[in-house]
């Protein structure tokens, strides 16, 4: 698959590259499994000089034999002994950078853990005295999030605060997005469905439309790419989801599995998810807090104008789309797997797919807002964005608002509810809709505007009933067609 986007990441490097030939510079480049760090880096360098370590679960011997093989293709070195160590090698890349400028990669840095735990202490000590006189660049890439984390940011570890930048590396935007689908020949605006079905499970990860294309799935629909990757034997996306996790959780990854699987099937409170995992309550909260604050898999979601730390109606999501498709449908019925009845697995996907789309359109939504805030494309600034809900036991069903965009520069509040069809927007719902806005108390004396957004353009008769009530719409089509 060609080179996407990554346009701002490229200036990052660029700028710190550049900066390296002054002063060395180590750069942590993070981000979940999937996401194209090796590609970014591999892509940028591809006509500039530079080391490239791929840093395998071996014996440390025999990666320092792969070390040297890759130091005399790149470099024109006259001699190069062996190296006993890997301190050995921080030494001669430091004395060397003294002289020539040196761009160097270590792919999967993480595994030194594995290799030599020394490592890391090492690489301190030969930055720290040699950082200021040294003309290096050196990018550590690791796939295991949490633990590459763990290493540059944890106060305990030895290169706690030794990083001169940590660059997050996310999913592709929906524009990006757009484009990649247009170039396989799987986006049309007509059918704007298809591309929130993709939405759902690819998720803006780089890997899984790589996929597209290694399976000659290009020119198809999303369905039948859902069928390619996930309910055929072997299908690539098929072991993903614990191929991604399972590593990072270690020996407790059956409990984390058993909540993000409760939270993918909607159970978002932490009743229900006691309520369908089982877990004593105490220590859900203890999973519960490290799936937010460490793995950073799940957010903790408070209504709109409350305050997230004292607000007792608090829901859980999971952040990653991908993720929160493969809990819901691939872990969740693993037993159709199990048997390898293709055909019955299927055809549960396809026959709760548009339920489960209700909440990734919103989710959708939501993404567009964000990305065009602020921009001449957007349809209404805004400094907090959220959803509202009530108790319902106490207020009633009616209480959910999907979407609050609000400017309290300007003292406007953007009042949104997403539709996957057309068919439900009547004149009750609308009544319903702007009678909840009045829950919104906070914002009573703002300007309100009130949003239907829908996935198809809406009809003739919609539109002018919309009107009728004061209400604006956009649709998923309209917003391909003018804004992404």
């Amino acid at each position: 698959m060609k080179f996407y986007n990554r346009e701002k990441e490229i200036v990052t490097i660029d700028e710190i590259v550049k900066r390296s030939k002054k002063k060395g510079q180590l750069i942590v480049l993070q981000g979940r499994r999937r996401i194209g760090k090796t590609f970014l880096m591999l892509n940028y360098f591809q006509n500039k000089k530079f080391l490239y370590f791929f840093v395998g679960r071996k014996s440390e011997r025999e990666l320092l034999v792969d070390f040297r093989e890759e130091i005399l293709q790149k470099l024109d070195l006259p001699y190069l002994g062996e190296f006993k160590s890997i301190s050995d090698l921080f030494k001669f890349l430091f004395s060397y950078s003294k002289k020539k400028h040196l761009n160097v990669v270590f792919d999967e840095f993480q595994n030194f853990k594995y290799v030599n735990k020394a490592t890391f202490s090492d690489l301190q000590k030969h930055w720290d005295l040699n950082k200021e006189t040294s003309k290096i660049s050196i990018f550590c890439i690791g796939s295991m999030f949490t633990l590459i984390k763990r290493i540059f940011t944890s106060s305990k570890e030895p290169l706690y605060n030794r990083a001169s930048k940590i660059i997050h590396l996310k999913a592709f935007n929906l524009k990006v997005q757009k484009q990649i689908l247009k170039d396989f020949k799987l986006f049309n605006p007509t059918n704007p469905k298809d591309f929130l079905i993709f939405f759902s499970f690819l998720a803006g990860i780089p890997k899984y439309f790589e996929l597209i294309e290694d399976n000659n799935l290009q020119n198809t629909n999303a369905k039948k790419v859902i069928k390619k990757l996930f309910c055929e034997e072997d299908a690539h996306l098929q072991e993903e989801g614990k191929n991604v996790l399972i590593e990072e959780f270690g020996k407790h990854y059956d409990k984390y599995f058993s909540i993000l699987t409760a939270i993918s099937t909607g159970k978002t409170t932490k009743n229900e998810i006691y309520n369908y995992t089982g877990i004593n309550i105490n220590s859900l909260g203890f999973f519960l807090k490290t799936l937010e604050e460490f793995y950073e898999l799940i957010e903790r979601r408070t209504p709109v104008l409350e305050k997230k730390t004292s607000s007792k109606l608090s829901r859980y999501k999971i952040k990653d789309q991908f993720l929160n498709f493969w809990f819901r449908f691939v872990y969740k019925e693993g037993h159709l797997i199990e048997i390898k009845n293709w055909s019955m697995f299927f055809a549960y996907i396809n026959i709760n797919l548009d339920q489960y789309l209700g909440l990734v359109f919103e989710d959708l939504i939501k993404k567009y807002l964000i990305e065009s805030n602020g921009l001449e494309r957007g349809i209404f600034n805004f400094d907090v964005i959220g959803s509202y809900w009530r108790r319902k036991s106490v207020e009633g069903d009616n209480s959910e608002i999907d979407i609050v965009a609000i400017n309290n520069d300007k003292k406007t509040v953007l009042i949104g509810e997403c539709k996957l069809s057309e068919k439900k927007i009547t004149q009750k719902q609308i009544d319903n809709f702007i009678e909840k806005s009045n829950a919104l108390k906070r914002v009573k004396k703002y300007e309100k505007i009130f949003y239907f957004f829908t996935v198809e353009n809406i009809s003739k008769n919609k539109q002018m009933l919309l009107k009728k009530n004061n209400c604006k719409y956009l649709s998923l089509e309209t917003i391909f067609k003018k804004y992404l």
